[in-house]
């Protein structure tokens, strides 16, 4: 079985345009991700290009998070799989420049 966990207000949803999506290979293969794997995907808003390289700038400093790219639609989830889906009201330090690294961005 899989788990899909939409953390997004209404409004997000209503303004998202893609994801940043990783893999977190801390959480892949246990709890509610047993035998499968767990994906973070953080909502862009409004095709907003330069929210989109904060985010992804981010979530590449997370030591856990691999396989970190851009997609305009939800990873597909099999059987095992977890998928968190948040925006920036459930998840600001990553859409805040610098949130897990360096400012370079």
């Amino acid at each position: 079985m899989s788990m899909v966990i939409d953390r997004r207000t209404d409004e997000e949803k209503a303004h998202t345009t893609g994801y940043i999506v990783g893999t977190d290979s801390f959480r892949s293969g246990w709890g509610s991700a047993n035998g499968g794997k767990s994906y973070y995907a953080l909502a862009i808003l409004d095709n907003d290009y330069r929210m989109s390289e904060v985010v992804e700038y981010n979530m590449r400093a997370r030591s856990d998070m691999k396989r970190v790219r851009f997609n305009l639609h939800l990873p597909r989830v099999g059987r095992g799989d977890h998928l968190s889906i948040a925006g920036p009201t459930e998840a600001g330090r990553h859409y805040e420049r610098g949130g897990f690294g360096s400012t370079e961005t």
